[in-house]
């Protein structure tokens, strides 16, 4: 593949042949909605299974595995590196978002989890070594001065129902219901993706809602170019 004709698609078809991966759906790849979907938002985007594309290109070179996001995908102008994460069933775990009145140490104690497990997530780690896998399978390096990419943060709640602007709120609004414990999750998962992302050179980067993936894409691909994070995001979750 030569540089000058260097392209998302080509990019992700090249991948795709290359590491011989089917395309796939976001649903398919998110395990609490496969086999059995959760609800009846059913993505229809075509993505590839890059965990899987990682973990077999690494064995058959016989090398370590390395991070990498959950799927990789493209707009006419823009490759899309996706991961997932969910936060309903962590919540689904935890007894204290089902009190109808928690204590104020049961919510720091919920609050404390939640950021616990935000830390777990090595989203920077993640893109980079994606971005460094797809090079290495296509053969052509500094990608990111080729083509545009956009570094999309999918999750199972709304990220922009309801949001709570600043920790302090958060401590504040703490409250007694599943719904609003997302708010909190969503809230400290965007602050956490901001951090991990904010030294990347030459990366645009989205946090959206699951169910809102396909129209997402589309909307990218039809105005050809991302407008400014906060009001782009609000026009496609409303």
């Amino acid at each position: 593949m030569e540089k000058t004709e260097l392209t998302p698609e080509l990019i992700f078809e090249e991948i795709a042949t290359k590491s011989e991966t089917p395309t796939t759906s976001i649903c398919t790849l998110h395990n609490p909605c496969h086999p059995n979907p959760k609800c009846t938002s059913i993505q229809q985007t075509m993505v590839l299974n890059f965990d899987r594309i990682e973990s077999n290109w690494h064995q058959k070179k016989k090398e370590p595995n390395t991070d990498s996001v959950d799927a990789l995908t493209y707009t006419s102008n823009k490759l899309c590196m996706v991961e997932l994460k969910g936060w309903k069933s962590f919540l689904e775990h935890q007894n204290i978002s089902h009190k109808e009145k928690a204590t104020g140490h049961e919510k720091e104690i919920l609050n404390k989890r939640i950021d616990k497990q935000n830390q777990k997530y090595k989203l920077q780690d993640k893109l980079l070594e994606s971005i460094s896998l797809c090079e290495e399978i296509i053969g052509i390096k500094d990608i990111k001065q080729l083509v545009s990419i956009l570094y999309i943060l999918v999750t199972d709640i709304n990220p922009y129902q309801n949001a709570i602007s600043s920790l302090t709120q958060q401590l504040n609004m703490l409250a007694n219901t599943a719904t609003d414990w997302e708010t909190v999750c969503a809230s400290k998962m965007s602050q956490h993706f901001t951090n991990e992302t904010k030294t990347i050179k030459g990366i645009k980067t989205a946090f959206i809602y699951c169910k809102e993936f396909d129209k997402f894409i589309q909307t990218i691909d039809s105005k050809g170019n991302t407008q400014s994070k906060d009001k782009e995001l609000q026009e496609i979750s409303q």
